[in-house]
């Protein structure tokens, strides 16, 4: 089986953007997916419209969205890139969010 790992062709797996409204969370997170993990950060947002601005601009393979931010929260984004034609696979780490039929 090939190794396609990022210690052995140089590229990431993955590219992120991480976006959280509390500084240490946001550290905390960016700096454990730098650490080796084949995933790339290659933003970061404080607040909803930040990221959702930066995704646009950037195109990362993930984003790792808080739900609840000012401005934007992590549900209004998915959908205004929804609207704006951008894949947008989803999961929602707290039930409040997501309506079920």
């Amino acid at each position: 089986m090939a190794d396609t790992s990022a210690s052995r062709n140089d590229e990431p797996a993955l590219t992120c953007l991480v976006a959280d409204d509390h500084p240490a969370i946001l550290d905390a997170v960016s700096r454990f997916l730098d650490s080796g993990t084949g995933i790339e950060v290659v933003g970061l947002a404080a607040d909803g419209a930040e990221a959702f601005s930066k995704i646009e601009e950037l195109r990362p393979d993930v984003a790792l969205v808080d739900v609840a931010m000012p401005r934007l929260n992590g549900v209004e984004i998915v959908r205004g890139l929804l609207e704006d034609g951008l894949p947008v696979p989803r999961s929602y780490s707290s039930a409040e969010y997501v309506a079920v039929p």
